[in-house]
């Protein structure tokens, strides 16, 4: 049986800090295949590969441009920088997990290093966008293509919320962590220098880590706009997303490829609207979700017809799980 070690894994008992995408990940993958390090905490972050190395044959890393960012991020950057020539030397192998167009922090060479050494050394780079494959070929100038691979975002639930017998209180909730890169302060901004929304209601809500940015975009509350900040357990967020119409995403061309929680909100039944772009256009033309060019376009989407796409939406929750992605993924 393969031995699988998986990069990054955090703290379980973080109900705020843990990532869905890993334990979804690690728990699907080891009904197949042994991973060293389930149910365990990267202690020592990346350095954490040299101390599975031997137990392992495949190591699956996602995030790699956070690397230098992490504690002793010095010592975590020259680390990673070796681990592929050391796993070529070996003859195991290295998938990347592609996200992201680029880092979060912008300008961060030892970021955008870490990405460049991926997309170089990886023996496979798995993209839940089909952008993605055409972003790797022309930002890295890769000559072999083939070991790029789509494979749709997996779904992390396996059945659709029913929220159809809910008191609507918003048009449009817009929901997870308040971060530049979604596009949430131009959105409002543009919002208030016009009056295409007309009257519409919008509910932004989630966990903003930059105070500076939470108090401009606090500048924008109204009647028309609420905002709730803070992290959001799974009953709360249910709540929010049930008295809602529409899941709308703002997310900014520059650097979104994937989201998981464009995937997450599909098994709300509810109707999404995002850019037209990467994983979103994706969707649209699986015909899923709504997308929009222009943000006047959002408000021309009818969003109360959504039935069409909730029956197909519940067809592709089953065919794009978590076991069938390990399976696929091990195959490939």
């Amino acid at each position: 049986m393969k031995a699988v070690f998986i990069y990054p894994i955090g703290d379980s008992d973080k109900s705020h800090t843990k990532n869905p995408y890993i334990s979804n990940f690690i728990t699907a993958l080891n009904k197949q295949v042994k991973v060293v390090n389930y149910k365990e905490k990267n202690r020592l972050g990346i350095i954490d590969a040299y101390r599975y190395f031997f137990k392992s044959d495949i190591f699956i890393l996602n995030w790699t441009e956070n690397i230098p960012s992490m504690k002793f991020g010095i010592l975590q950057f020259i680390s990673f920088v070796f681990l592929p020539f050391v796993i070529k030397l070996f003859n195991k192998e290295f998938i990347w997990v592609l996200h992201n167009k680029k880092p979060h922090s912008e300008g961060s060479f030892m970021a955008n290093y870490c990405m460049r050494i991926s997309a170089k050394r990886s023996t496979k780079i798995i993209t839940h966008s089909k952008e993605g494959v055409e972003f790797i070929s022309d930002k890295y100038n890769l000559i072999d293509l083939n070991k790029v691979l789509y494979m749709p975002h997996p779904v992390y639930l396996n059945s659709i919320i029913d929220n159809s017998r809910n008191e609507i209180t918003w048009d449009y909730i817009i929901w997870g962590t308040i971060s530049k890169y979604k596009g949430i302060l131009e959105f409002l901004t543009e919002l208030s220098n016009s009056s295409f929304t007309h009257g519409k209601k919008i509910l932004v809500c989630g966990y903003c880590p930059d105070s500076n940015y939470l108090k401009k975009i606090r500048n924008y509350e109204s009647s028309d706009v609420t905002i709730i900040e803070g992290f959001l357990e799974e009953v709360e967020l249910s709540s929010y997303i049930a008295r809602s119409t529409c899941i709308l995403f703002l997310y900014q061309e520059s650097t979104v490829l994937s989201s998981g929680a464009l995937i997450k909100s599909l098994s709300y039944k509810k109707q999404i609207i995002g850019p037209n772009i990467a994983a979103f256009k994706d969707l649209k033309e699986l015909e899923l979700i709504d997308t929009y060019v222009e943000y006047d376009d959002i408000f021309k989407i009818n969003i109360n017809n959504n039935k069409m796409k909730v029956e197909k939406i519940n067809t592709f929750v089953m065919e794009n799980n978590w076991d069938n992605f390990a399976t696929n993924l091990l195959k490939k």
